[in-house]
């Protein structure tokens, strides 16, 4: 299945991935029994259980259970962003970055003011940064001309990382502190004039709706898919 998105990707196609913690455990149909998909949750990731020493692997394909991020497929290189903490406490908002100026993304960013928060509302969390958060990493695959066009912040103590993110304990692993802790707004296009648009949060398209849609989200939002409808080819940059 991602392969088929990336391949989709490559080949003209434009993705908006408006959620987070996409992508995330390896799994499989079973071959002998397709109707059974099969998840082993081990070695790492934040998981309600966890598989008995030895049964890591898939018993169906053979194949390495656990996160696609341990097969070496962490879904930075699909959309940009993967994983990185979940949210307890309040959520937070977004606020541009020098990339956001880059003509390349002047069809998203323009009008967005530069040090004004955008996203600090939405439905039952209150911020277009909440419940879970995925960032940028080009150590584990985002694609070098990607632009992160805005991050977080306003993340507190109850924003946490995921387990496969923690080495070492020490103090000031959460939000508060705790750089690696975000959620990032990304663009980057792919091959044959597609494109992808990541915004790192689950809790963003609880935005959308406020002030009667009448917001930077939205608008944000509404650009990016107007753009992605249109059938003129992204060029990836030289």
């Amino acid at each position: 299945m991602m392969n088929a998105l990336m391949a989709y990707q490559n080949a003209g196609g434009r993705h908006l991935c408006l959620g987070a913690n996409s992508f995330y455990w390896r799994c499989a149909f079973h071959p002998q029994a397709p109707q059974a998909l099969e998840v082993r949750r081990g070695m790492a990731g934040t998981r309600t259980w966890e598989s008995q020493s030895g049964e890591v692997h898939l018993a169906g394909t053979g194949e390495p259970g656990s996160l696609w991020r341990h097969s070496g497929f962490a879904p930075q290189a699909l959309v940009g962003v993967g994983f990185d903490a979940t949210v307890y406490d309040h959520a937070g908002y977004y606020m541009t970055t020098p990339e956001a100026r880059d003509p390349r993304v002047a069809f998203i960013m323009d009008g967005i003011s530069d040090g004004k928060p955008i996203g600090d509302y939405g439905a039952r969390v209150g911020g277009a940064v909440g419940i879970e958060t995925d960032r940028a990493d080009f150590d584990l695959g985002t694609p070098e001309h990607a632009l992160v066009i805005a991050t977080s912040h306003g993340l507190g103590p109850g924003a946490l990382p995921t387990l496969e993110e923690i080495r070492t304990m020490s103090h000031g692993l959460d939000g508060e502190q705790n750089n690696l802790v975000r959620a990032d707004m990304l663009f980057f296009e792919t091959a044959n004039g597609g494109a992808v648009f990541s915004t790192g949060s689950i809790s963003y398209a609880l935005s959308l709706s406020h002030n009667n849609y009448d917001n930077e989200i939205r608008t944000i939002t509404r650009r990016v898919t107007d753009r992605f409808l249109d059938p003129t080819p992204f060029s990836i940059p030289e």
